[in-house]
């Protein structure tokens, strides 16, 4: 894709992206892409997930050339965003991943710098036959 010049770099494709996890149908070492990178690299700017059973932890991993490296393993609350009262978590907010960059807006991001590099996640801690861990990721290719 050709990308606009412009004086400033910036993300040329806003969408969203969505996994899910479902009961014991997907298991623990069971890897699912939450994120491809880009033709000319890839912004992860959010990333929430919301669970309806027992707690559980999440592990968000990078892959690319050199492998694939879990970078965050995030703890999700029983119920986070699906009985009302527990707020979904947010897998990127700096309490629960610091270090991240943040940018203008506020929001805390990485980078895929191509097609080579994706976001992948798995679950840490077996899930029940009726739990359901769904995640949701914002991003915006360049």
């Amino acid at each position: 894709m050709t990308v606009t010049a412009n004086s400033v770099v910036t993300p040329q494709t806003p969408s969203e992206a969505i996994v899910q996890f479902v009961g014991t149908t997907d298991g623990t070492a069971t890897l699912k892409t939450l994120v491809a990178g880009g033709t000319n690299g890839t912004k992860v700017f959010g990333m929430f997930a919301t669970n309806d059973g027992t707690a559980h932890n999440l592990s968000i991993c990078l892959v690319n050339a050199v492998g694939t490296s879990v970078i965050n393993t995030v703890s999700l609350t029983a119920n986070a965003g699906k009985n009302g009262t527990t707020p979904p978590i947010a897998c990127m907010s700096l309490a629960n991943w610091p270090g991240l960059p943040v940018d203008g807006n506020g929001n805390p991001y990485f980078y895929l710098t191509g097609t080579a590099d994706s976001v992948q996640l798995k679950y840490a801690t077996a899930q029940a036959t009726g739990d359901t861990i769904a995640v949701m990721a914002q991003v915006a290719n360049f």
